[in-house]
């Protein structure tokens, strides 16, 4: 009884708070034009440069799930893009790429 009463009390004081994170934000160095080659890898050292994104999330099915699969990101402009490079890291196991 005791154990319930006090897993409601937290509960309710939980749902009662009204923290809010702050939004993730980053700050997109811009990189002279013409230097970055469109080859799925980021080996230009601008991409040293470039702003890291983490911290991604499931929305679906549900918002409340936990990620499987660790994911990082990175941004960086020039005058004429946006490049985005994200790298994802899956398991050996969990793979599955047919060579067709």
């Amino acid at each position: 009884m005791f154990r319930c009463w006090t897993v409601w009390t937290a509960l309710a004081l939980l749902s009662t708070a009204q923290v809010k994170a702050a939004p993730p934000s980053a700050t997109v160095p811009h990189i002279p034009s013409g230097t970055v080659e469109l080859d799925g890898r980021a080996s230009e050292l601008h991409w040293n440069q470039a702003a890291r994104l983490d911290g991604f999330s499931v929305y679906r099915p549900r918002a409340d799930v936990p990620p499987r699969f660790k994911a990082q990101g990175r941004v960086m402009k020039d005058d004429d893009a946006l490049y985005f490079f994200v790298q994802v890291s899956v398991p050996q196991d969990d793979l599955y790429a047919p060579l067709i």
